[in-house]
């Protein structure tokens, strides 16, 4: 089970000194591995561009997220989400914005894992949760929301919860 899951760029997550309690999934692009400190749980490694079709429109050149790359992501959550222990589920890509948060919020939805950032969700990548879960919905963005995202700040963001 987890009990907190995190999203983060991957600036931000190298920065973080690996614990015994998280796990991490990390994605990159192909030409983006990211550096992690220290020693975690565990690490998933998924290489997927951050491609929406219906944001982006059709490029068959980019790699998206594909069934193949949820059922690897699933098959690896589920011994944690059977386990007796708990562990935080920190999810990074480069930004920390898109794919990220797509994964997160679906972690958050589907398990009941607490979402914890500053970073607001709204901007995932619907792509990446409609592949995962088509039942799941993203959250609501506020009608005063920028249409595009903000850049994300470099330092370690404290707690967000969607309900407080």
């Amino acid at each position: 089970m987890f009990r907190n899951v995190y999203f983060l760029s991957q600036r931000q997550a190298e920065k973080i000194e690996g614990r015994k309690d998280m796990i991490v999934v990390s994605i990159h692009a192909r030409h983006q591995p990211p550096r992690l400190q220290g020693s975690f749980a565990d690490v998933l490694y998924l290489s997927f561009d951050d491609h929406d079709p219906e944001r982006d429109g059709m490029d068959a050149l980019q790699e998206k997220f594909s069934v193949k790359h949820a059922d690897a992501l699933k098959s690896w959550l589920e011994p944690y989400l059977q386990a007796h222990d708990s562990f935080h589920l920190l999810v990074h890509c480069h930004a920390g914005i898109s794919r990220s948060a797509a994964i997160a919020w679906w972690v958050h939805r589907a398990h009941g894992a607490k979402l914890r950032t500053t970073y607001p969700p709204w901007y995932l990548n619907r792509h990446v949760l409609l592949v995962l879960d088509r039942t799941i919905k993203p959250p609501q963005m506020p009608v005063d929301a920028p249409q595009m995202p903000p850049s994300r700040d470099l330092e370690l963001p404290p707690n967000f919860d969607e309900d407080d």
